[in-house]
């Protein structure tokens, strides 16, 4: 009692789950409605119970507890006395309802062992019919309930009716030992069972703690998605006002964003010799049409002195080697866009061109037809060189765009 208010939370301690609902905090201004106010907060605080009778994948199917107290006697306009759903009921489970999954362990005399509340994991209703109940699971893992059934397994639901107030999520890396937090990740919420293609909601970011204020809306469950620039680090359900904190380990991504700059780096430095390449090529061909054999020599030997996928390689290496990382998700990571950039300098910095303008130039001092000249020695018809230069044209941008790199190429 404070300054003429009443202050008080209003919680539901479920013995059989040994779970804590969600604090229900209230302020009544006089002490009048007190009495009606306590009442309907611990009304609004009971958690109705069910049981977990088969999961199939995704679908769960429940069994409400004390259903019989779900319905009323009212009076028809016949006047017979009828069975109708009592709405008003504490135990009256309805269509908007969100469910958590517990689980008790009991030993070999039927003792309690443990309980385990699913972490992350939460229940929606699809249909509901009488006491039998139909969901869906919004979780973090694939199957979380799958595989928990047996003899000394029981597997409960508490309907979870958050109060109008925020949670703190708090992200932090899954290091065990040290475990630091992830600042600037975004996080962005959708309503459970929104369309794929439907635009998700920026909440915002995590501050220089990894913390970040998760408000309630209208929908109790919110699907929250953790991002790191444009890769996908985590799908959290939540039901904001539940616990005052929330705290999740993820994937340490700042070694793979560090790498994904160096490869961007190095990506359009191999876009720069490839296009060296190609131009040294253009004015080897065109001193050989000019009979300036000596301003070919030199030109073939710049060609020469410009890195080939060997070098280029060797830094693509040196490069990995220094951003190796223990997390194996983000080692892949990295490895997959050095090996998709080795591919590429394989391809396109191959030391057969110095040895091709190094035969045609002989070939043309000599007085031949260099134009038909190739690697093998066999001398080809004009048209079917024509082709080939037309393709050669379309080849670097053709190959960057198979490798995902269309972009940078361009």
């Amino acid at each position: 009692h404070e300054l003429g208010r009443f202050h008080y939370d209003a919680q539901e301690f479920d013995f059989r789950t040994q779970q804590w609902g969600a604090r229900n905090i209230q302020v009544v201004g006089n002490r009048d409605a007190l009495v009606q106010s306590l009442t309907s907060s611990i009304s609004n605080a009971f958690m109705p119970l069910a049981r977990i009778d088969k999961v199939v994948d995704k679908i769960v199917k429940l069994r409400a507890r004390a259903s019989g107290l779900h319905q009323k006697l009212e009076q028809a306009e016949d006047g017979t006395w009828v069975l109708a759903d009592n709405r008003v009921s504490p135990v009256s489970i309805k269509e908007n309802d969100v469910f958590l999954p517990v689980i008790r362990r009991l030993d070999r005399d039927d003792r309690l062992e443990g309980i385990n509340r699913i972490e992350w994991t939460y229940l929606s209703i699809i249909d509901a019919e009488g006491p039998l109940i139909e969901c869906t699971t919004h979780a973090t893992a694939r199957a979380p309930l799958s595989g928990r059934s047996g003899r000394r397994t029981q597997r409960f639901a508490l309907v979870i009716r958050a109060p109008n107030r925020p949670t703190i999520l708090k992200l932090t890396s899954n290091d065990k030992n040290a475990p630091r937090p992830l600042p600037d990740l975004e996080i962005y919420s959708r309503p459970p069972g929104a369309d794929t293609e439907e635009a998700s909601e920026l909440l915002g970011t995590t501050d220089w703690r990894g913390m970040i204020t998760i408000p309630p809306n209208q929908d109790s469950l919110r699907i929250l998605y953790v991002k790191s620039g444009a890769r996908p680090l985590a799908r959290l359900p939540m039901i904001p006002g539940l616990f005052d904190q929330m705290v999740s380990p993820m994937p340490d991504d700042e070694r793979r964003l560090y790498a994904e700059g160096i490869v961007t780096g190095l990506q359009y430095e191999l876009i720069d010799l490839v296009v060296q390449r190609k131009v040294l090529s253009y004015q080897i061909e065109q001193r050989l049409q000019q009979r300036d054999y000596a301003g070919a020599q030199e030109l073939i030997s710049e060609l020469r002195g410009i890195a080939n996928a060997i070098e280029f390689n060797n830094k693509l290496g040196n490069e990995q080697k220094r951003l190796q990382s223990s997390d194996p998700r983000e080692a892949e990571k990295i490895r997959t866009m050095f090996s998709e950039l080795q591919s590429i300098s394989d391809e396109q910095l191959t030391t057969t061109l110095e040895t091709l303008w190094g035969r045609k130039l002989a070939v043309a001092r000599e007085g031949g037809d260099w134009e038909s000249v190739t690697l093998d020695g066999i001398v080809r018809d004009t048209e079917l060189i024509n082709i080939e230069q037309e393709l050669e044209e379309g080849e670097l941008q053709e190959v960057f765009e198979r490798s995902g790199k269309g972009s940078g190429a361009q």
